[in-house]
């Protein structure tokens, strides 16, 4: 199975820093967004912990992964984040994620807080997840001190040729209508191309936030 992809970052027009992360790795056959937030630099800090988690999986693990894998990854990211936040006494840092991957030509994907994942097969567009509240890591335990989950998602769908995949986070699609959407994804142009027409879409329209938007296309 044929799969492009490519993914773009910006920081939008107002934002002094990117908080956004992003994972565009086709021959793995993994990808994801990350949106985090926090005072100074933390944002980044838990958006890129979240990406480089998935990073390690592939460069530790021997074999094909699972769906379990990949849960178990998110959650051990996010714990580990919290710990960070408790020692650091921060009150505000957190990350939402959406994750998407190919496994034995089925495609699992997840998401959390405002993280977006979208299908485009032919003329129909079809949101694959739904916004939940924003994944706070300065509250990710319980008071028994046992680890939450990550608050990610999981599901599958088929892996069909023709079949095109948006990840993005909340600064992208808060720019984007859902006919905008599928306008570009319904063409017959490349994932490269797409991604970059939807960036730049986003920063003509004066985009303020950090921006995060990543394709992936399933070649006929």
């Amino acid at each position: 199975m044929l799969i492009s992809s490519r993914g773009l970052t910006d920081r939008g027009r107002v934002q002094p820093l990117n908080e956004d992360a992003l994972l565009d790795l086709p021959e793995k056959k993994i990808w994801a967004v990350a949106d985090g937030r926090g005072t100074q630099t933390a944002g980044s800090l838990a958006s890129q912990s979240l990406i480089r988690s998935l990073q390690a999986l592939h460069r530790d693990q021997d074999g094909p992964f699972s769906e379990q894998i990949l849960k178990d990854s998110l959650d051990a990211a996010y714990d580990k984040l919290y710990q960070y936040a408790q020692s650091s006494r921060l009150d505000d840092i957190g990350a939402d994620i959406a994750v998407l991957a190919e496994l034995n030509d089925t495609l699992v994907f997840g998401a959390s807080g405002s993280c977006r994942i979208y299908r485009c097969a032919g003329t129909q567009l079809q949101p694959l997840t739904l916004d939940s509240a924003s994944h706070d890591l300065t509250a990710t335990r319980s008071e028994s001190g046992v680890p939450r989950e990550s608050g990610v998602r999981w599901s599958r769908c088929a892996a069909r040729p023709g079949d095109t995949f948006l990840l993005s986070t909340a600064g992208f699609h808060l720019q984007m209508s859902e006919a905008e959407l599928l306008d570009v994804l319904s063409s017959k142009t490349t994932a490269r191309t797409m991604a970059h027409q939807f960036l730049e879409t986003c920063l003509e329209k004066g985009a303020p936030e950090n921006l995060t938007v990543l394709v992936v296309r399933i070649e006929e």
